[in-house]
């Protein structure tokens, strides 16, 4: 396998958000169900939300960062992370995404740091620190089949997770 779509991944976040532009990404396995901009446009204008640089779904029951929706704003600190993350998968191409960009984003949680080389760029002081993390609702607007609950009709996003079997996938999109 390759991770070339995940170097492509990363390395468009990076430009995009150097270029000025704050980027919403979604896997292929996300289905909308709604429009997501009326819910996000409140973490471009909330006071709280403004000194955020990356907006993430977690897993419902680890509560571990899910990359498959990203919503990344155009920072300084969101440019080194998504162009260190491409590089270092550029540079290991049999690395996984998942535990690295968990690493990335949430570097004191214990059980998630993996062997990740040269990928604390955005460490130094002088490029910024470490980046400021966001929270999408998992449990009832990002939702995921790992699980969820709450009401259907607040459900924005919904993403099948790659661990599931390929039949089980087609009969819940039956």
């Amino acid at each position: 396998l390759s991770v070339y779509p995940e170097v492509a991944k990363y390395t468009a976040l990076a430009l995009s958000t150097r270029l000025g532009v704050d980027v919403l990404y979604a896997d292929l396995e996300v289905y909308w169900v709604k429009d997501p901009f009326m819910p996000l446009s409140r973490f471009g204008s909330s006071d709280s939300a403004v000194d955020l640089d990356i907006f993430v779904a977690q897993e419902f029951y680890s509560h571990q960062v899910r990359p498959g929706v990203l919503l990344v704003r155009a920072t300084q600190r969101s440019v080194l992370v998504m162009a260190g993350l491409a590089s270092w998968l550029l540079r290991f191409p049999f690395s996984v995404e998942r535990p690295a960009i968990r690493y990335l984003l949430e570097p004191d949680r214990p059980a998630v740091v993996p062997s990740v080389s040269l990928l604390r760029a955005d460490q130094f002081p002088e490029r910024g620190g470490p980046p400021r993390l966001g929270m999408l609702d998992a449990e009832n607007g990002f939702v995921s089949t790992d699980g969820w609950h709450g009401d259907m009709e607040n459900i924005i996003c919904f993403e099948i997770q790659p661990m599931l079997h390929y039949a089980e996938k087609e009969m819940m999109l039956a």
